[in-house]
């Protein structure tokens, strides 16, 4: 019996190391396909498949341009009668500003241009990123999407999107300080980049505006430099010096012109805010960048035109003076 269970344990040791082996293998032939594979990108678009390996078809990495997000723009190069160009704009977390689809056809000799985006203050309404890694050691990135753009031209024509991109990289600049971060806010939608700020010298008005993938719109409304207000209270009776909230309402405008101004192209839910602003930080020129950067901290409550707190949150922020 002894003899039997010796067996047994020896067997079962023996199948142990061969399971280790085969999973030690895949490993090993795993990071050998990534150090070989520089470059991977695979669409499918409206269900046709395009890929590309070790094509040179180039990722470039557009910089940060100190707003708090950093663009992608991946081309495929002037291949059979289809060119096309991704531009991903997104945090440093990767959730989702916008994504973009350049499309090229060739035609009896002419090129018809076509651009499909996400919904301008909403991308997360009809598009997702499944998967973002940047490993800035190894110098590569790894994103993985799927969702639907729409044409910025016409609203009957889309097309349904899904791929990954696999890419080598050089160096990054530094991510940009210009932020607003909901900390009371666990979602994946928390974080807002600043894409629009009005400053008039001649009556010291200033707009500092944020959004998130998810439609949300927070907005500092300033009669004064922000530098001169180290403390503000507002309620909902404000008129100046005071944070507004609000969210894009359907249908969601997709545009390709400058992100400002299409406010007053998009619908908005106004909600009715009350709280306080506390700059607890005033950097000159130490960050990338240069210059005058601000950072603190907002109390907001939040309450529909019925008087219902709809959200009671802390926010974190950064922006330039």
């Amino acid at each position: 019996m002894k003899h039997t269970n010796a067996k047994i344990i020896a067997v079962f040791l023996i199948l142990i190391s061969l399971i280790s082996c085969s999973k030690d293998d895949e490993i090993i032939q795993e990071e050998a396909v990534n150090d070989k594979v520089n470059e991977l990108i695979e669409l499918k678009i409206d269900g046709k498949t395009y890929k590309s390996i070790n094509n040179g078809t180039g990722l470039t990495l557009l910089g940060t341009n100190y707003q708090g997000s950093a663009s992608i723009s991946v081309k495929n190069g002037n291949i059979a009668e289809f060119f096309y160009d991704l531009k991903y704009i997104f945090t440093e977390s990767g959730q989702l500003l916008s994504f973009e689809l350049e499309e090229t056809k060739y035609n009896a000799g002419n090129n018809i241009l076509k651009i499909f985006k996400t919904p301008t203050y909403k991308p997360l309404n009809s598009f997702q990123i499944n998967k973002f890694e940047i490993n800035e050691t190894s110098k590569k990135i790894t994103i993985e999407f799927s969702g639907i753009l729409n044409s910025t031209t016409n609203s009957q024509e889309s097309r349904v999107i899904e791929g990954k991109i696999f890419h080598s990289f050089d160096a990054m600049s530094p991510w940009g300080r210009d932020y607003c971060y909901i900390k009371s806010n666990n979602s994946t939608s928390n974080y807002l980049s600043s894409y629009f700020q009005v400053l008039n010298n001649g009556t010291g008005n200033q707009n500092i505006d944020y959004v998130s993938g998810d439609g949300r719109n927070i907005s500092i409304q300033l009669n004064q430099p922000l530098t001169n207000l180290m403390n503000l209270s507002f309620d909902e009776n404000s008129t100046n010096n005071k944070v507004s909230y609000r969210k894009a309402l359907s249908p969601y405008i997709i545009n390709d012109s400058y992100l400002g101004s299409l406010h007053s192209q998009q619908q908005w839910q106004n909600f009715r805010t009350s709280g306080n602003l506390v700059v607890t930080n005033i950097y000159n020129g130490t960050k990338p960048g240069g210059g005058i950067h601000i950072k603190g901290i907002i109390n907001l409550t939040v309450k529909d035109q019925n008087n219902n707190i709809i959200e009671i949150m802390e926010l974190e922020f950064v922006t330039n003076n």
